[in-house]
């Protein structure tokens, strides 16, 4: 993709035509038309000062995003990772509880068993003595 075509994906992108966007940027109606290897430095600049969020590096060379990540993105994008994490952490504990309960349901298991044996070995001892 070439510099004519991914100003013209902004272009869409921003649901303008050619000619609206042209008149935005104080261009002739043919300025799109007639690019061939790029674009001039001081249409660059007014492209940068009307569209801010147009990445230019990515209009000229193709590298990166179309968009320029806004300051709001940006902490969108922190919040996100935040939140991730403590999904992650929370699913981690949801597994500790199951495992704890599981270990909880054994060992009252065990402490009614050792009940149980408790009990026959005080009638055990009980017995000798009423005899």
């Amino acid at each position: 993709m070439d510099v004519k075509e991914r100003l013209l994906d902004f272009i869409s992108y921003k649901g303008l035509n050619k000619s609206r966007f042209q008149r935005s940027i104080g261009v002739s109606g043919s300025y799109i038309q007639n690019i061939a290897n790029g674009i001039g430095t001081d249409v660059l600049r007014r492209i940068e000062k009307i569209y801010p969020e147009l990445n230019t590096d990515w209009l000229v060379s193709g590298n990166g995003e179309m968009l320029n990540k806004t300051p709001m993105q940006n902490g969108v994008d922190v919040l996100y990772e935040v939140l991730r994490k403590k999904d992650m952490e929370i699913s981690a504990l949801k597994d500790e509880i199951t495992a704890l309960k599981d270990e909880i349901g054994s060992l009252k298991d065990e402490v009614s068993r050792l009940r149980g044996q408790n009990e026959i070995l005080r009638e055990q001892m009980e017995m000798p003595r009423k005899r």
